[in-house]
């Protein structure tokens, strides 16, 4: 099980952003191109990277594997036996993959609309939310609770068919403490501003590895710089 993580600033570049456009196949830059705003763009291309250098990895040549999605839109890849799940926020694009059932979520913490938590929470969870009286702290529970939920679904693989308040996040061990729903365990991580989940039926032991751009393009581990 690893989690990956790249800060997609460099694509900001057009010409790096077109160059490795021309890197991945090309359902991968239809993909892409698809989307309509730029920075959705970049942060896609970001993910598609990740994913060829997994396969890369484990003997696959992704310029020749097609990539199909679940009837609830979950993608996989055809052949591949490993499961993986894309997400990102603003600058940071995330990657896990396991040889299970994942699901990852970032968010990048911002101000939020109450009345967002009040709509997709459960009762409980809104209640726990409206109940802090620091804004901060708050806002840092929001996206705790969010992106638990986000990861979960992910992981089951129904995304956005199954209404977030349809289960609940044990609130009381927000602060620590295993958090489970039904079979799934769910972990947190923080980044620097940053609120990370992933949620996989086994116990969740994950190696985190930060992707960088080398001074040749390539996109490389950080230690290996």
């Amino acid at each position: 099980m690893e989690l990956f993580l790249l800060n997609i600033n460099p694509l900001l570049q057009e010409d790096t952003f077109n160059k490795k456009l021309l890197e991945v196949s090309k359902s991968q830059q239809n993909k892409v191109n698809r989307l309509v705003k730029q920075n959705d763009r970049e942060l896609c291309l970001g993910g598609q990277l990740i994913l060829n250098l997994q396969l890369n990895s484990q003997g696959f040549n992704p310029l020749e594997l097609n990539m199909s999605v679940t009837k609830y839109g979950k993608p996989y890849f055809d052949g591949v036996a490993f499961d993986f799940s894309v997400s990102h926020s603003y600058e940071y694009v995330a990657v896990a993959f396991s040889n299970n059932s994942i699901g990852c979520d970032i968010e990048k913490e911002r101000k939020i609309n109450p009345k967002i938590a009040e709509r997709f929470f459960t009762t409980k969870e809104y209640k726990h939310i409206k109940d802090i009286e620091n804004s901060e702290e708050r806002k840092s529970t929001f996206f705790k609770i969010w992106t638990l939920k986000e990861s979960y679904i992910k992981a089951v693989g129904k995304g956005l068919a199954q209404p977030l308040n349809s289960f609940e996040v044990e609130v009381e061990k927000l602060k620590g403490g295993e958090i489970t729903i039904g079979e799934y365990n769910l972990h947190q991580y923080n980044l620097a501003g940053y609120k990370i989940a992933v949620c996989a039926k086994e116990p969740i032991d994950i190696k985190i590895t930060h992707l960088d751009f080398n001074p040749n393009g390539y996109l490389v581990r950080k230690n290996l710089l």
